[in-house]
């Protein structure tokens, strides 16, 4: 075949190719006619983010960073649960097409039984792309949904995982804590997330990952650094911030607040003197009625609670830290929350920057919209996305991973929303095949040697391109004489011929 090089896309150049009975070269994929949503992921910028990352390299590989980003970010789309598995997307050659490898080489290399390159080959790569690397493209996808008006509404929640490993001893930056339930040190990293609490758009919007042992308020600060480097001051984005009780601290908000501008609302430890200072100011039992209101949860089994909340403000509680040398004003929200079904009663008290004189009922709403959707983020990282089986025992490659499931699980939810109908499609799928991967189905690659071009294709218009080649030359073969029967039979044995070459 001539030069590889110029081997090129063309889709109605195959289909009249096709038409006319030329000569073709037919590669079956397993992973599905993925044309529409590679083409919406490229169409809409997110696509070309993902290749942008530049490895640092001492000496070249041969193989295009662009190329093996394409694949990174295809795996990461198809959920493979780890690099091992990678084999079968290395030996299709319509998806190698998709993400950028050059056709005919893969198609050379299929022929002698090789994947398209072998899987270290993308784990080495992983492991060289540097941690600034990684953030500025996740930071640049950021962007990107801002200035699309894909994020809506300013409150926002700060939330951790904890992704742990065998051993410390091969991992690199990783730590280790005790764990008083096994009665042993785990070792691992510790994930925080910035995410959006509107509950028909949630985004993760900043992250960052340390070792296991690290707090997660250092974790916090530096997502909030990374934000206002690579896209915007946080206050320009992040309206309220709601965190839970790991993020207190009186000297804490107060940097938050001062470096940031950020209003806070978090829920109050029991066991800090502030809480009960601020319940003994509320005066449930006082002249003033509080607040009811009736308010409903599911939990992780998927069943509805109902409760019934008494509410009541608390304004200019003064916070100190652990020294006593630091103080902060913050309001209260006291409430008094009945579980409908079992009569239990809990005593629950929200700080917050904000004012509550007007409106203190919004306050806990902020925080229940954390508790409605925050699943929404670590869940679907860890069994969707797959966060919690590191790609590699490199930094490097771990952290570049964890950027790629939250840029792919942004990119996915958008997509459900632009594409409702190709998405419950998808969804349907993935429910019959039982599987998680947005790359499902069967499809094909058309190669016209003779005028350099090629296509991908769902099985059902190649079938429909063939027919028409069919009938072609059943009416060439009619129009020399033979009768319809001879040139079927004619025309069987000849493909039987092809299939067998």
């Amino acid at each position: 075949m001539a030069d590889q090089q110029v081997l090129r896309r063309d889709m109605p150049g195959v289909a009249e190719a096709m038409k006319h009975g030329e000569e073709v070269v037919f590669i079956e994929s397993k992973f599905g006619c993925n044309d529409h949503l590679l083409n919406w992921l490229n169409e809409k910028g997110f696509w070309p983010i993902w290749q942008s990352t530049q490895p640092d390299l001492k000496r070249d590989g041969g193989v295009p960073p662009e190329c093996l980003n394409g694949l990174f970010a295809a795996m990461t789309l198809s959920g493979l649960e780890a690099i091992q598995y990678a084999n079968p997307m290395l030996t299709d050659g319509r998806l190698m097409a998709e993400v950028g490898f050059n056709l005919m080489e893969v198609q050379d290399k299929l022929k002698n039984g090789e994947g398209a390159i072998h899987r270290d080959t993308l784990r080495n790569h992983l492991k060289r792309i540097l941690i600034a690397e990684s953030k500025r493209a996740f930071y640049e996808h950021v962007a990107l949904m801002r200035n699309r008006k894909w994020l809506r509404g300013g409150v926002y929640a700060a939330d951790g995982m904890k992704i742990v490993v065998t051993s410390g001893n091969s991992y690199e930056g990783c730590g280790r804590v005790w764990d008083p339930d096994t009665r042993r040190y785990v070792y691992g990293y510790k994930v925080v997330y910035i995410f959006n609490l509107s509950p028909n758009r949630p985004r993760i919007v900043a992250l960052a990952v340390g070792p296991i042992n690290m707090d997660e308020r250092e974790l916090l600060l530096e997502a909030l650094r990374d934000l206002r480097a690579h896209v915007c001051p946080p206050k320009d984005m992040i309206d309220v911030l709601v965190l839970d009780r790991g993020y207190w601290g009186a000297r804490y908000f107060s940097e938050l607040i001062g470096e940031f501008g950020l209003d806070i609302v978090t829920l109050c430890r029991s066991d800090l003197a502030i809480h009960r200072e601020a319940w003994a100011l509320a005066q449930f039992d006082g002249e003033k009625r509080p607040l009811v209101r009736h308010i409903k949860r599911v939990n992780n089994q998927g069943k509805e609670l109902r409760y019934v909340r008494h509410i009541k403000a608390v304004e200019g509680i003064e916070a100190w830290d652990e020294t006593g040398k630091t103080s902060l004003k913050l309001n209260a929200v006291c409430v008094r929350e009945i579980n409908e079904d079992t009569g239990e009663v809990s005593s629950i008290v929200f700080l917050t920057t904000l004012d509550v004189s007007e409106k203190p009922a919004q306050i806990a709403d902020y925080y229940d919209l954390r508790w409605n959707i925050e699943n929404r983020c670590n869940r679907e990282l860890s069994q969707k996305w797959n966060v919690r089986r590191p790609i590699g025992r490199k930094l490097r490659a771990i952290f570049a991973q964890i950027c790629m499931s939250a840029m792919c699980l942004n990119a996915a939810r958008i997509y459900e929303e632009q594409k409702p109908k190709d998405a419950e499609k998808l969804r349907s799928e993935m429910e019959r095949q039982g599987q998680k991967s947005y790359l499902l189905g069967h499809g094909a690659v058309v190669i016209v040697p003779g005028r350099l071009i090629y296509a991908t294709m769902s099985y059902k218009r190649w079938v429909d391109l063939s027919s028409l080649k069919v009938a072609r030359r059943v009416g060439d073969l009619v129009a020399q004489g033979m009768s319809v029967e001879e040139a079927l039979s004619l025309i069987s044995g000849e493909q039987q011929e092809e299939q067998e070459a």
